[in-house]
C-alpha cells in the first residue's frame, strides 16, 4: 500500500464582511483543497437547529451524492435511490450505525442523526460506493469549495475554537484556540491517501458487520 502524506494549510484570507471570517485550505503543493470541514465555537453561541426538511444523500450513478454531507446535530437525512439498480446502504460508524435493506426509490423513511461525529457510508452491493455524513454541534461551520475557500459566520464570544477536518486526514486534529480581534491562526494537518479498504461480496460484508457489533 502506498501512502501519500500531504500537509494541509488553512490560510487566512481577507474578511468578506463584518460578520464573517474567510480562509483558503491548501495542500502541500499549494493547490486548493475542497471538502475540508471547518468549525468555529465560542463557548457562548448555541448550535443551530436542524432544518425542518430532511437533508438528502442521493444514490445516483452508483455513487453517493454528495460525497460529503455536512449537517447539524438532529438533522433528518433521506437516502433516495435514483438508480435503476437496488442498493443496500449501511454504516458501521459508532456515530450512527444503521442499515437500509436492499431497495429502490424512497422505500425507507429518513433517519435522524442526533450525535456529532463522522458517519461513513457504504453499499454492500457496490463496493466502490463511499460517502460521508459529517454531523456537527458547532454553531458556525462550512465546507471548503472547489477553490478551497471557506466562509464562516463570526461568533460574539471573546475566545474562539477553530477545528479542521478532511476525509483524508491521518489522525484527529487538535482544536486551535484563538482570541477574537486577533489574526486567525493558520492550521496544518497531515492527511494521507491510502487505497480505501473495500469489503467485497455479501459474505465478507456480513463478516465485517458482525465484527463491528
Amino acid at each position: 500500500m502506498v501512502v501519500l502524506v500531504l500537509c494541509v494549510l488553512l490560510v487566512p484570507a481577507p474578511a468578506v464582511g463584518a460578520g464573517e471570517h474567510r480562509w483558503q485550505v491548501l495542500d502541500q503543493q499549494g493547490q486548493p483543497l475542497p471538502n475540508a470541514v471547518v468549525t468555529l465555537r465560542d463557548g457562548v453561541t448555541a448550535p443551530p437547529l436542524p432544518d425542518s426538511e430532511p437533508a438528502i444523500m442521493r444514490q445516483r450513478g452508483q455513487q453517493f451524492e454528495p460525497r460529503l454531507l455536512l449537517v447539524p446535530v438532529g438533522t433528518l437525512v433521506s437516502f433516495p435511490n435514483e438508480d435503476a439498480t437496488a442498493h443496500h446502504v449501511y454504516s458501521f460508524s459508532p456515530t450512527k450505525p444503521f442499515e437500509l435493506d436492499l431497495y429502490k426509490g424512497d422505500l425507507h423513511p429518513p433517519l435522524r442523526f442526533d450525535k456529532a461525529g463522522v458517519v461513513v457510508l457504504g453499499c454492500n452491493i457496490h463496493d466502490a460506493m463511499r460517502g460521508v455524513i459529517y454531523v456537527t454541534d458547532a454553531p458556525s461551520y462550512a465546507r471548503s469549495d472547489a477553490q478551497g475557500m471557506v466562509t464562516l459566520p463570526a461568533l460574539p464570544g471573546e475566545q474562539q475554537e477553530l477545528t479542521l477536518w478532511h476525509p483524508r486526514q491521518i489522525s484527529a486534529v487538535p482544536p486551535v484556540a484563538w482570541a477574537t480581534g486577533t489574526p486567525p491562526p493558520a492550521l496544518i494537518v497531515a492527511v494521507n491517501a491510502p487505497a480505501a479498504p473495500v469489503v467485497r461480496g455479501l459474505a465478507n460484508w456480513r463478516k465485517a458487520r458482525a465484527q463491528a457489533r
